[in-house]
């Protein structure tokens, strides 16, 4: 790869919010061989984190899923509080209050598959001292969210920018690729201070 190219990586890689502006301006000055100290850090090993894959693991997509299956154990308790309480009274009070909390279990599985299904993922990465702790995979389920303002926008608060989140919804999902996951690093220092630096 050519100086010319490395830089062309390094600006699209500021632009798509995978490097900041900092962290590019100094890999450019490497590059340049601003400094002699600077010039002898490997630039290949600087830009690699742009190639970085991480992929969910089932097992994660599984934890998630515990929602759909909570979601499915009150579904079948509320269809047999349901069935009882027509078959003792009729349509009575308990009809309704078992009906209710079917719609609510209807409720909580489409969450749950909306969790399961998700094609955008937030990592958060938990470090401390240059040593990797421990990723937390966190589904985001935009496609809910979005649904949840274009009905319920008009009835929010004055102060709660609706737009703006909208739109901002419409720009994360569209600004990485399917299971392409917004990395939020956490770096603590001897356990006290954290500094968290967002990628996406």
């Amino acid at each position: 790869m050519t100086t010319d190219e490395s830089k062309l990586e390094i600006l699209r890689g500021v632009e798509q919010g995978k490097l900041s502006i900092d962290e590019g301006a100094h890999l450019l000055e490497i590059l340049d061989g601003n400094s002699a100290e600077q010039g002898s850090e490997p630039v290949s090993g600087a830009v690699l984190p742009l190639h970085e894959k991480l992929e969910v693991s089932g097992g994660w997509r599984m934890l998630w899923g515990i929602v759909l299956w909570i979601g499915l154990v009150f579904l079948g308790l509320t269809g047999w509080w349901l069935y009882s309480s027509y078959a003792r009274s009729g349509m009575g009070v308990g009809f309704w209050f078992a009906l209710f909390f079917l719609m609510v279990s209807c409720f909580i599985m489409y969450i749950g598959y909306e969790l399961m299904a998700s094609k955008r993922w937030l990592v958060v990465r938990v470090s401390e001292e240059e040593k990797k702790k421990v990723d937390i995979w966190v589904p985001l389920p935009l496609r809910l969210a979005k649904w949840v303002f274009d009905s319920f926008g008009s009835y929010m608060p004055e102060d709660v920018p609706t737009e703006s989140i909208r739109q901002m919804l419409d720009e994360i999902e569209n600004d990485r690729e399917a299971d392409e996951p917004y990395i939020i690093d956490v770096d603590g220092k001897e356990g006290v201070t954290a500094n968290i630096k967002v990628e996406c």
